[in-house]
């Protein structure tokens, strides 16, 4: 690991503490109950940028750790399990391109 890339797992973990008052212990309890992937893709959150997944509102509840990417998908999805769904089962009977 560069010293960049040391500077920049630092600076995320103090942001963690920051934004969703979690501890690295707290951090080292969610992967592990995830047994170290990402629950959307499967990836392996050692080799993916991980991205602090919570709720929108003024909690701030953390529900997870995600890749960078499922975070995304679930925001564009406006946090709605229902459009996740409907994406899913258009994929499906659409088939894959």
């Amino acid at each position: 690991m560069t010293l960049l890339e040391r500077r920049r797992r630092t600076e995320q973990k103090s942001q963690w503490k920051t934004l969703y008052n979690l501890s690295p212990e707290q951090r080292a309890e969610i992967r592990l109950r995830q047994r170290g992937v990402c629950p959307g893709c499967g990836k392996s959150l050692d080799e993916v940028k991980e991205t602090i997944d919570h709720v929108h509102d003024n909690t701030k509840r953390v529900r997870g750790i995600l890749c960078n990417h499922c975070n995304l998908v679930i925001g564009h999805a406006y946090e709605n399990p229902e459009v996740l769904r409907s994406l899913a089962f258009y994929l499906e009977v659409m088939g894959h391109v």
